[in-house]
């Protein structure tokens, strides 16, 4: 098993979100640190990485300073606000991490996947991040997960094992 991403999604629709003048699209990141979740509800493939979505997520400790501990878990809790309601949006997540060394060889230095959310009252909101799974991903340094959709980037960044 790989390392897991960690995403809440809700209901998918099938029309797309627009912009509106009223409404311009904006986001902030409402918190970051320590991840907690209850269950994982699903497990796949992003690459030569695994990802999963878990039910029960919350950030259990308010901090950039993670754990090199098999298990640990961190990320964000986003929100990005102005969107139709009744849509659908694709944000962009990003994980970026000091060179890893996967069981098979390869040099990992992050994920990139494009994850789809319905909006509700005119706004998405998740948390996402990462999970040290297996032994080969204990590596100290910088970590960066970042979510982004049109004009909105939000990053956060963190101190693993240092």
């Amino acid at each position: 098993m790989k390392a897991i991403l960690f995403l809440v999604t809700a209901a998918l629709v099938t029309s797309c979100a627009t912009l509106t003048t009223e409404n311009p699209i904006s986001g902030h990141i409402i918190d970051s640190g320590v991840i907690a979740y209850k269950d994982i509800t699903h497990v796949y493939q992003v690459g030569n990485r695994k990802a999963s979505e878990a039910s029960g997520l919350h950030i259990s400790n308010s901090t950039s300073l993670i754990p090199l501990e098999l298990g640990s878990a961190f990320g964000m809790r986003w929100e990005i606000s102005g969107l139709s309601d009744h849509s659908e949006v694709t944000v962009r997540y990003e994980a970026h991490h000091p060179p890893m060394t996967t069981e098979a060889g390869e040099i990992s230095t992050g994920i990139v996947e494009y994850l789809p959310h319905a909006v509700y009252d005119g706004k998405v909101s998740s948390i996402d991040g990462f999970q040290f799974s297996e032994e080969f991903e204990l590596v100290a340094g910088i970590y960066m997960i970042s979510i982004s959709y049109k004009n909105v980037n939000l990053e956060s960044h963190f101190e693993v094992g240092m």
